[in-house]
């Protein structure tokens, strides 16, 4: 019989592990965030903070509309992986879980520390929608490139042959140019 809490548990648990473990983090992740929720309106109700309370609300709702559909679609993407995928899926489902446990060993009597904590709930889902999506169509965004500080004959292509100062009206010298260009 299946689970109502965990409609896609089906046979492919048992073939395919490294899908049935990133499932089992999904589902982790889902009622962690909600935990948390939960735990912001119950320090903003002990604290009389109306503007706390709204904003758990808020958040407790876009997780029952647009939210409650990101879910549905990173669910679907995980329970569709290929086992690779799944695996990448779930190292990036347990840096999530890793990051909110990270924002709670924040001093929490902080009103703004569990601000930070609740946005990272929130954010974690669409920082999870691009990582998902990267690993299901093999894109990945390229590392950046070393930095690199122009040269001197950069500058000197860059400079007209004959630059002014802007209120003097006298020539710049090379040095003028250098130091603009750092």
């Amino acid at each position: 019989m299946k689970n109502p809490s965990r409609p896609f548990a089906t046979h492919w648990e048992v073939h395919r592990p490294p899908v049935s473990q990133a499932h089992a983090l999904w589902h982790t992740l889902v009622r962690r965030i909600q935990e948390e929720i939960d735990d912001y309106e119950s320090f903003a109700r002990e604290h009389i903070d109306s503007a706390r309370m709204q904003e758990a609300q808020r958040l407790r709702q876009w997780m029952q509309g647009k939210g409650a559909r990101i879910q549905a679609e990173l669910e679907r993407q995980i329970v569709n992986a290929d086992v690779q995928a799944a695996e990448e899926m779930r190292v990036s489902l347990e840096a999530a879980l890793e990051l909110i446990e990270l924002d709670r060993t924040r001093d929490l009597t902080v009103p703004e520390n569990r601000d930070y904590l609740l946005q990272t709930c929130q954010d974690t889902l669409f920082a999870l929608r691009r990582a998902f999506r990267d690993i299901v169509t093999g894109e990945s965004w390229p590392e950046s490139p070393p930095l690199s500080v122009p040269g001197r004959e950069h500058i000197l292509k860059w400079a007209p042959t004959e630059p002014t100062g802007i209120k003097t009206g006298k020539p710049l010298s090379l040095i003028d140019l250098g130091a603009a260009a750092a």
